[in-house]
């Protein structure tokens, strides 16, 4: 609403290209978040890349798929090295500028395409 009590509307957020950038999202287990069951979803203006994060602890591997800033990429980033302190787990992160860029993994693999 504006000064005058008028009903403004709000566009969504779009990158300065003018086109919002699409990634897979999904999280949790390979059983939760694969190719079958990731969705596509559309960024923020600020969530310029789509981030992927595999962190596996004990045999159990946890997935995270999703939009992100420049400043998520590296929380994530400081995430897998601190993770990585326990000698049982493994983790991998990267963030990429490109549309549906964070593949997720295969579904009933381990296997992970990273771009």
């Amino acid at each position: 609403v504006d000064c005058r009590g008028r009903l403004l509307t709000v566009r969504p957020c779009q990158r300065s290209t003018g086109v919002s950038l699409q990634c897979h999202k999904c999280s949790g287990s390979l059983d939760d978040c694969n190719t079958v069951t990731a969705e596509k979803m559309t960024c923020l203006a600020e969530q310029d890349r789509c981030s992927s994060l595999m962190i596996t602890k004990d045999g159990e591997t946890n997935v995270v798929l999703g939009c992100a800033s420049e400043n998520d990429c590296l929380s994530a980033e400081n995430t897998c090295v601190l993770a990585e302190k326990n000698v049982r787990t493994t983790c991998k992160t990267t963030c990429c500028q490109s549309e549906d860029c964070n593949t997720p993994p295969e579904k009933g693999t381990v296997n992970w395409k990273q771009v």
